[in-house]
């Protein structure tokens, strides 16, 4: 049996995309890896469900793996799709509603 990353088998590739499921009207999140400088999960947002708005003390980078959302940033909004990324910077209040099923990974680096 292989060695895991918080369930992610290592020196296998794997699809990111297939290692979330979505839940009907619900937000669905899994750590891939939790270090003293670094935290990695994936999240499948359903269709109308949003993030609530927070304001973590750490850059968080977001990358789209399917779907659309909308991200909103200190009031100011973006549409982000499947293939983009984005950085929503430490401090400044944000949050993402799903506007059609979402999956993202997010990376927070606590350095």
């Amino acid at each position: 049996m292989g060695q895991f990353l918080n369930y992610i088998e290592l020196t296998k590739p794997l699809p990111l995309i297939w290692q979330i499921d979505y839940k009907i009207d619900d937000i669905v999140s899994k750590p891939i890896l939790q270090t003293n400088s670094v935290a990695i999960a994936l999240m499948a947002i359903d269709k109308r469900q949003k993030v609530g708005t927070t304001d973590t003390a750490k850059d968080t980078l977001i990358y789209v793996l399917e779907g659309t959302a909308e991200v909103t940033v200190q009031e100011k909004r973006y549409i982000v799709t499947a293939g983009e990324t984005m950085i929503m910077p430490s401090d400044k209040p944000h949050n993402i509603y799903a506007l059609e099923p979402f999956k993202m990974m997010f990376i927070v680096l606590y350095s």
